[in-house]
């Protein structure tokens, strides 16, 4: 049985049921989430080994998880709460991260994490981190955090 036919089954299941949890037991939601698991694993680990490649696309995490795009996005968002792009793009981040204060420039960092531009790179960095990227490594080089401006008097 395939996962489209899987996913007919479960709707068909939905429909005949409306509300009878006969039709639709509880074992296979939990079967479900199991599986669901096993997938974003299988989907992690593939980041993990090809996050550095820029040409890392849906396509090609569904290809290697071995389900649709469209049942990888839902499983995706069922299971972390963000899609497959978020969650890469959350990876490289992190990656980006730790790149950035070890003191690497960020055209090297954006090469090596698999952002096409250092300049998308760095609008992303910020947004994640409230902070650019050169203004982490200055904070890390120097071994101090950003000032804390809540608590400046302004007169």
């Amino acid at each position: 049985m395939s996962f489209a036919d899987d996913d007919t089954s479960d709707q068909k299941k939905r429909e005949q049921g409306s509300g009878n949890e006969k039709a639709y037991p509880r074992a296979h939601l939990l079967n479900c989430d199991i599986h669901s698991s096993e997938l974003i694993a299988r989907g992690g680990r593939f980041i993990r080994e090809h996050y550095h490649d820029p040409r890392l696309s849906i396509k090609a995490l569904a290809l290697a998880v071995g389900i649709s795009e469209r049942h990888l996005s839902r499983k995706f968002r069922q299971t972390t709460g963000m899609s497959p792009s978020a969650f890469i793009n959350d990876y490289r981040l992190q990656r980006a991260r730790g790149l950035v204060r070890q003191g690497f420039k960020i055209h090297q960092v954006a090469r090596l994490v698999g952002f096409g531009s250092p300049n998308y790179l760095a609008r992303k960095y910020k947004i994640k981190y409230g902070i650019s990227p050169s203004q982490d490594a200055l904070c890390e080089s120097t071994n101090t955090s950003m000032p804390d401006i809540s608590t400046v008097d302004t007169v």
